[in-house]
C-alpha cells in the first residue's frame, strides 16, 4: 500500500455542537452512545474519547473486546461490544472469562444465540463470578448482516431472563439505510424494534432500546 501522508483536525467545538444537536433531538431520560469502532474510525481514539468523556457522554460502542479494554484505560465509559460473542459446545471459556470479569461493571456483551447465552453463564458461575454481566441482544430488523433471526427471537429473551450471572439491559438492531434521510426502511425498522422489545419493556421497564447506524 503506498503510504498517503495528511493531517486530519479534529474540531472540538463542531464535535460540542454535534453532540448539542443530538441532546435536543433525544428523550431526557435518553443516553447518548459514541460509536467509536476501529480507532474511532480512524480519528484516533486516545484523541477523540477524552473530547466525548469531557463532553459529557458516559456510551460508547466499540466491534471487539480488545477495542473495549483499550477503551476503559482512556476513560470509565459503559462499553458495548457490538460484535456478537458466539460460544461453541465444548469451547475453551477461561480466557473469555478472565477477560469479562474484572472489566464486568462496565462491559456490555451482545448475544444472538441461546447457546452461547447459557455456556456463558455457566462460565461465569464456574469462575465464581456473583454479579451479573449486562447483555444486550441484536434482532434483525431488515439489515440481513448480523442479528437473531425474527423466529427465535422470543427465545433468547427468555433464555437470558431466566439464567444465572446474565442480565438483559437492552436490545438493539442496526440500520441499513439510517444515512439516507427520510428512507422508509427507519421507520419500518424501528418499528419492527419496538414491536418486538415493547412486551419486554412492560415488564422490564429498565430495558435500554437503541438502534445503530455506521455509515
Amino acid at each position: 500500500m503506498i503510504p498517503q501522508p495528511g493531517q486530519l483536525e479534529i474540531s472540538r467545538s463542531r464535535l460540542l455542537h454535534n453532540r448539542h444537536l443530538v441532546r435536543s433531538r433525544a428523550r431526557e431520560s435518553a443516553h447518548i452512545c459514541a460509536t467509536i469502532m476501529a480507532d474511532a474510525y480512524g480519528h484516533g481514539l486516545p484523541v477523540l474519547a477524552p473530547l466525548l468523556w469531557d463532553a459529557g457522554i458516559r456510551w460508547a460502542a466499540v466491534y471487539t473486546f480488545e477495542e473495549a479494554l483499550e477503551l476503559a484505560k482512556i476513560a470509565a465509559f459503559r462499553i458495548l461490544v457490538l460484535a456478537p460473542m458466539v460460544i461453541l459446545e465444548n469451547a475453551a471459556t477461561s480466557d473469555i472469562t478472565d477477560t469479562l470479569i474484572p472489566h464486568a461493571s462496565h462491559l456490555r456483551v451482545t448475544l444472538i444465540d441461546a447457546l452461547s447465552a447459557r455456556l456463558l453463564s455457566q462460565a461465569l458461575q464456574r469462575s465464581g463470578f456473583t454479579q451479573s454481566l449486562a447483555v444486550h441482544i441484536q434482532i434483525d430488523t431488515g439489515l440481513t448482516r448480523s442479528g437473531l433471526a425474527p423466529a427465535k427471537r422470543a427465545d433468547l429473551a427468555q433464555t437470558i431472563a431466566n439464567l444465572p450471572a446474565l442480565r438483559l439491559e437492552g436490545i438493539f438492531a442496526h440500520l441499513s439505510h439510517g444515512d439516507v434521510p427520510g428512507h422508509d426502511t427507519v421507520h419500518h425498522q424501528a418499528q419492527i424494534l419496538h414491536q418486538f422489545a415493547g412486551p419486554l419493556k412492560a415488564r422490564l421497564p429498565h430495558l435500554m432500546l437503541h438502534l445503530q447506524n455506521s455509515a
